[in-house]
């Protein structure tokens, strides 16, 4: 029985090769013009086999090349003032079909990271292998991670966003009297989110002393080690709260004078977070676009709309002079920045942006592909940075004199 089916193969093989014969004859004869048949040659090693996205660059070179500020700078495929209807999406979460955030340069090899969600490829919706691949590769710094969000409501979005995008259970546990700390473990990256949404980025009167400010991390910490699991501390420690500043500071005159006092305040906070968690790589710091949400926007204190713009925007301005300050001074080169600005505002392609932009569900906080992209750009910086630079932190302590980072800042930091 197998020979005759060996030889009834064969007999088929035949009348096949000998049909393609014929057909190919007959079309060489109704196209004589046809160049010759080339001989073929196995291809040679190819990046990604030539298919694209392909990750073309390495940390180090991202990092040189300053993607973490380039990634802020970018465009969006479709904006609410051209495309309001396309942008409408069922679940608030969701990035609507055909939006995408791209930057310029491809040499920021920016990765999607929810193409790595299992909940990707629902129904009609396709990833390529291509594009599963550049983002594993691309996001390996944040696998066994935790970033940890010092925060409001905003960023308290950016993470259940992030839970549901990925199919992962947001657990809330009990900090401390009303406060509630939501936490989720996204497998596929194998990161852990976890937020604490405060009332301000340096009003909180904890914020005040190296005291109270060791106190709370403490408080953190405890919470991090009996509910979440997560022993050694974070990885990754964002700050945010400009909008609840501006809120607590909406009395004539307050803001301004404020103002003045956010920079050695901040180099406190983040000094001490360094010395109290040795596991941290890096701390960056949120700034916020103009509220227009009631009680948020300043309309108190300040009736000119573009004054409360130039207050917020001295607000940024005043984050980025601290990042510039947070050097470490034994490190040279792309590790020495310890501290990064995760521009949400820039993100955001609107000056006023109010729920009838399109930028924000309500005035304050932002719709649900802007908090995708963010999420997005803020994890491509830190896989970036903690794969090069993990090994090279060193904690902060303070020696009583000044650094001039633009302005004086009372209590210098050096490094062990």
């Amino acid at each position: 029985d197998q020979m005759a089916a060996s030889t009834s193969l064969d007999v088929e093989i035949a009348r096949l090769e000998a049909q393609l014969a014929q057909l190919h004859a007959k079309h060489a004869a109704i196209a004589p013009d046809n160049p010759a048949d080339v001989p073929f040659k196995p291809i040679g090693e190819r990046p990604c086999g030539g298919v694209l996205p392909c990750l073309h660059s390495s940390p180090a070179e991202r990092l040189g090349r300053r993607c973490d500020d380039e990634l802020w700078h970018g465009h969006w495929a479709l904006t609410p003032k051209a495309n309001q209807s396309q942008l409408r999406s069922k679940e608030w979460y969701e990035t609507p079909t055909g939006q995408e955030w791209s930057v310029a340069t491809t040499d920021c090899d920016l990765a999607n990271p929810f193409s790595l969600s299992p909940l990707a490829s629902r129904g009609s919706s396709h990833v390529t292998v291509a594009t599963e691949q550049h983002a594993f590769l691309r996001l390996q710094g944040v696998r066994g991670r935790l970033w940890l969000m010092f925060g409001t409501s905003v960023d308290h979005m950016t993470l259940s966003a992030a839970c549901l995008r990925f199919g992962a259970t947001k657990q809330l546990s009990h900090l401390e009297g009303t406060t509630m700390m939501p936490w989720c473990h996204l497998s596929p990256l194998n990161l852990t989110l976890a937020e604490f949404s405060g009332h301000g980025l340096t009003a909180e009167a904890w914020t005040r002393s190296e005291k109270t400010i060791r106190e709370h991390y403490q408080l953190i910490q405890r919470h991090l080690r009996i509910n979440v699991g997560w022993s050694t501390g974070p990885d990754i420690l964002t700050f945010a709260g400009v909008e609840w500043d501006f809120k607590t500071w909406d009395r004539p005159g307050t803001a301004r004078k404020e103002l003045l006092d956010v920079v050695p305040k901040l180099i406190k906070l983040i000094g001490t977070a360094f010395a109290f968690w040795p596991s941290l790589v890096s701390i960056s710091l949120r700034p916020s676009p103009m509220s227009t949400y009631k009680g948020f926007d300043l309309s108190s204190s300040v009736q000119q709309v573009d004054e409360r713009l130039a207050l917020y925007a001295l607000y940024t301005a005043r984050l980025r002079e601290v990042a510039a300050a947070m050097l470490l001074p034994l490190v040279a080169g792309i590790c020495q920045r310890r501290v990064h600005v995760l521009d949400l505002p820039r993100m955001m392609h609107c000056q006023v942006c109010s729920r009838s932009s399109g930028w924000t569900k309500d005035g304050l906080h932002p719709v649900g592909w802007v908090h995708a992209a963010y999420f997005s750009a803020a994890l491509n910086i830190f896989s970036d940075y903690i794969t090069e630079c993990a090994q090279r932190g060193t904690s902060f302590q303070w020696q009583g004199h000044t650094i001039q980072p633009g302005w004086a800042i009372q209590g210098v930091l050096q490094v062990n």
